[in-house]
């Protein structure tokens, strides 16, 4: 599915999904969001999508996403260079000032049968609702 920034029409990869319901005030909201947009695209337009651009207006419209009863949201991210301390900074910021809750970012890596090492590959942030967190 594409979300639309303002302005802008974006569509953040093939098999995305943003599962979305009605809240209980008509708007469009969810109890679990999960996103895992492209580093690098384009809209059918021709429209440029560039993670160090657009990750932030994507980020912000998290809360109009999310319900009041919403239990965790999730990013992927297969962008190198994109640090799993910058996930947490930006989900800190738009999600735990609406919501509460805490943050966790971790590296996504793929073990190397040879080495014996992990190939850093990405990074991985969750927002987790207090009430789920308790939950668990």
């Amino acid at each position: 599915s594409a979300l639309d920034l303002p302005g802008e029409h974006h569509s953040h990869g093939e098999g995305d999904h943003i599962d979305e319901h009605q809240s209980d005030h008509g708007e469009q909201s969810g109890e679990a969001e999960g996103v895992d947009p492209p580093s690098y695209g384009r809209g059918p337009k021709g429209e440029i999508w560039k993670i160090e651009e657009h990750l932030w207006p994507l980020l912000t419209l998290m809360p109009k996403l999310l319900s009041r009863n919403a239990l965790f949201f999730l990013i992927n991210s297969y962008t190198t260079g994109l640090q799993p301390a910058v996930l947490t900074y930006l989900l800190n910021t738009i999600l735990i000032k609406e919501f509460g809750g805490h943050v966790n970012s971790e590296e996504i890596g793929l073990p190397v049968t040879a080495s014996g090492l992990i190939l850093p590959c990405g990074a991985s942030g969750r927002w987790v609702s207090d009430s789920a967190a308790g939950a668990v």
